[in-house]
C-alpha cells in the first residue's frame, strides 16, 4: 500500500514560483476571513509604520511573478467582538511560507481577540465563500474613491481625489451601483411589469431599450404575488426566446419586515443574495424590493421614525453589496401625484422614477436625482404573452413591455423644440449680458437663464443650459475661456 504524499504547503508554491495557486490562496483566505485582496506598493516595506490599509492598492489579477506575490495581502476590517477600527494586514513569508498579521489598528485591548479571530476564521469552510470573480467585483467598487474608512466614517482627503470617475453603470443614464432608487406609479401604473423588464435585461446582459446595461445577479424580492411575478419572467423568456438555463434572474418570495430595528430580516436578506452570488458566480447588480407597503412591517409610513428604520434596513443591502443597484416599488397617492408616507424616503434615495398613463400607453419619467439627469426616459405600452391553458382551456397571459415608437417619436420631437427654444433663451440672454461684447460669468448666464422658466425643476434647468452652451459653442456662435470659464459672443469678439 502506498503511503499518502505529504501536503503541499505554500512553501512549495513559492519554491515551484506557482503564482497562479498564491493567488487563488489569498482569495481563498480572503473569502474565508470576510476580507479583502490588497497589494502592497513596492516602495513601502512590511515594517514601515507608515503602511496603512488605505496604502495598498487593488488586486486585479493574479500575481505577474513572485516578488509581486509576496507584496499581496489580506485586510480584515470585520473582525467579530472587536471594534469597528480595528483591522489586521496578512502576507506571506518568503522564507518560511507563514502567513504573517503584519499589522494590527485598533484599540491595543482587541489585538489578543483580532489575532484569534482571524486565525479561527482562516481554518473555516470556505464551502459558501464567493467567487474570485465577485470578490474582484467588490475591490473594484470600493476603489472607486480615494477613501479611508476610520470605524462607519469614510474619509477622502484634497490632496487623494485625483481625477472625477464615472459612476459604475447598472443600466447607463438609469441605475447604478451603490445607490438607491425608488419607482412609483398608482395601482395598475405597470411599475413592477416595467421593473421585471429592467430585471430581465440586466441579468440576460441585452441592452435596455439604447441603454447599456452591466450583466450580473438580479434578486427580485416579490413580497406580493409572487406567482404573478413568476409568470412575469416566464413572459420574458417566451418573448425573446430564451431558452437559457443561467440567466442570472432570481424571485424570492415572503414578506420581509424592513422596519425592524435589529434588521433580522434584511440580514436573512443578505445571506440569501450572498448564497446566489457563490451559486452563480456573478457579483449582484440589481436587488428589488416589490413594494414598499408590503415590507413595511405594519408600521406607519406617514411617521418619519418609522420611514427612517425602513431607510436603516435598506441601507444594510446597498452597503453589503456595492456592485449593485437597489430600486424599491412603492405606490403613489390617488391624488398626490407623489410617493405616498413620509418625505424621508425621498431625502434617502438618489434617484426616483414615476409612471403615468394616458389612454394604453405608459411613460417612465425620472422626477427626481442626486447626480443625474431628470426628465423622461421611457413611453411604452404592455404586450400580453400567452404561457399556457388552464384547466378550462383559458389562456395563462402575463405581460412584457413594448416600446411605443410613435410616442417615443413625439417625444424626441417634443424635447428637440425645448432644446431649441433653450438655445435662443440662452443666447438673448448672453446677448444682453455681454452688453456690446464684454465677457460674461457663467454662473450669472445661468441665473439669467433659469428665470425663464421659474416653476421648472432647478436641475432641469442647469441640464438644459448646459446642453445649449454646448450647442452654442459648437456651432462656433459662443466662445469658452479661462477657469472659471467666462463667455463672449463670437460676433462680438475684436
Amino acid at each position: 500500500m502506498s503511503k499518502p504524499q505529504p501536503k503541499e504547503t505554500l512553501l512549495d508554491l513559492i519554491k515551484a514560483g506557482d503564482t497562479e495557486r498564491l493567488g487563488d490562496f489569498f482569495y481563498t483566505s480572503a473569502a474565508k476571513a470576510r476580507g479583502t485582496v490588497k497589494v502592497r506598493p513596492v516602495d513601502i516595506g512590511w515594517e514601515d509604520y507608515t503602511l496603512t490599509p488605505d496604502k495598498f492598492e487593488p488586486a486585479d489579477t493574479d500575481p505577474a511573478d513572485m516578488d509581486e506575490a509576496m507584496r499581496w495581502a489580506v485586510i480584515v476590517d470585520d473582525i467579530p467582538e472587536c471594534e469597528a477600527d480595528t483591522k489586521a494586514q496578512m502576507y506571506v513569508d518568503r522564507e518560511t511560507g507563514d502567513m504573517i498579521i503584519a499589522a494590527l489598528s485598533g484599540p491595543a485591548h482587541d489585538h489578543d481577540v483580532a489575532i484569534r479571530m482571524v486565525a479561527r476564521d482562516l481554518k473555516a469552510e470556505q464551502a459558501n465563500a464567493p467567487s474570485r470573480k465577485v470578490l474582484r467585483e467588490t475591490a473594484r467598487i470600493a476603489d472607486n474613491q480615494n477613501n479611508q474608512k476610520i470605524g462607519k466614517f469614510t474619509i477622502t482627503r484634497f490632496r487623494d481625489l485625483g481625477k472625477a470617475k464615472p459612476k459604475p453603470v447598472v443600466v447607463k443614464g438609469v441605475r447604478y451601483a451603490d445607490e438607491i432608487s425608488y419607482m412609483v406609479a398608482k395601482p395598475g401604473g405597470g411599475k413592477s411589469v416595467l421593473e421585471t423588464d429592467i430585471c430581465y435585461h440586466i441579468a440576460s446582459g441585452r441592452d435596455w431599450h439604447g441603454h447599456k446595461v452591466e450583466q450580473g445577479l438580479v434578486v427580485y424580492f416579490a413580497a406580493e404575488r409572487k406567482a404573478l411575478q413568476d409568470r412575469r419572467v416566464m413572459a420574458y423568456r417566451k418573448h425573446y426566446g430564451d431558452e437559457r438555463k443561467d440567466v442570472p434572474l432570481v424571485v424570492i418570495g415572503g414578506t420581509p419586515n424592513l422596519t425592524d430595528d435589529k434588521r433580522q430580516d434584511a440580514q436573512e436578506m443578505v445571506k440569501i443574495i450572498r448564497a446566489l452570488e457563490v451559486e452563480y458566480g456573478l457579483p449582484c447588480r440589481c436587488i428589488t424590493i416589490d413594494t414598499l407597503a408590503r415590507t413595511f412591517g405594519g408600521r406607519d409610513q406617514n411617521l418619519g421614525q418609522d420611514m427612517m428604520k425602513y431607510v436603516h434596513n435598506v441601507d444594510l443591502l446597498k452597503e453589503t453589496f456595492p456592485s449593485a443597484h437597489t430600486s424599491v416599488i412603492h405606490h403613489e397617492g390617488w391624488e398626490t401625484g407623489r410617493a405616498k408616507g413620509g418625505i424621508d424616503f425621498d431625502g434617502a434615495v438618489d434617484a426616483s422614477f414615476r409612471i403615468t398613463k394616458t389612454g394604453d400607453t405608459f411613460k417612465l419619467a425620472c422626477d427626481g436625482a442626486n447626480d443625474g439627469v431628470e426628465g423622461d426616459i421611457l413611453c411604452f405600452t404592455m404586450k400580453s404573452v400567452e404561457l399556457g391553458l388552464d384547466e378550462d382551456g383559458e389562456p395563462i397571459t402575463a405581460p412584457v413591455i413594448i416600446p411605443a415608437a410613435d410616442v417615443v417619436g413625439d417625444l424626441v420631437k417634443a424635447t428637440e423644440t425645448k432644446q431649441a427654444k433653450a438655445e435662443a433663451d440662452a443666447w438673448d440672454i448672453l446677448l444682453e449680458l455681454s452688453a456690446g461684447g464684454h465677457a460674461v460669468g457663467g454662473g450669472m448666464w445661468l441665473a439669467k437663464f433659469r428665470e425663464t422658466e421659474p416653476e421648472a425643476n432647478e436641475r432641469t434647468m442647469q441640464s438644459r443650459w448646459h446642453r445649449a452652451v454646448k450647442a452654442l459653442e459648437k456651432t462656433g456662435r459662443v466662445a469658452s475661456s479661462g477657469s472659471p470659464k467666462v463667455y463672449t459672443l463670437v460676433e462680438m469678439q475684436g
